[in-house]
């Protein structure tokens, strides 16, 4: 097995996901490459490339050869992608319930100061 740290990763810009072989990938105009569907609903919002802000007018299909030798299989990026997905869902939740208990602690030292005041 070759040595992983000297392969470099091809990750999409947009979605933060790695580019495998079987990924459909665009370059457009300044030369950035991105997954097909992630520039297409890039472009409906902006014309400009978002990584170097050039305007960009097209795009174009990439065909990429990756030895699977050296970069791994593309199901275990895929799996490596879906566990990075479940813990940043996870701990979204996390800050979520995190804020609403901070909340509800804030409303419970309020009410609590002004039932000291009442009984002083």
């Amino acid at each position: 097995m070759s040595d992983m740290s000297a392969v470099p990763i091809i990750v999409c810009s947009i979605c933060k996901e790695r580019l495998i072989m079987t990924d459909i990938i665009d370059s457009i105009t300044c030369g950035h490459i991105f997954h097909h569907n992630c520039i297409q609903c890039w472009r409906k919002s902006s014309a400009e490339c978002p990584v170097c802000r050039l305007q960009c007018s097209s795009s174009q299909r990439v065909f990429l050869d990756f030895d699977e030798n050296a970069i791994g299989d593309a199901a275990e990026y895929a799996t490596d992608n879906a566990i990075i997905k479940e813990l940043q869902d996870k701990l979204e939740t996390c800050e979520r319930n995190l804020k609403r208990t901070k909340d509800r602690l804030d409303e419970s030292e309020v009410k609590n100061l002004i039932l000291e005041e009442k009984n002083s």
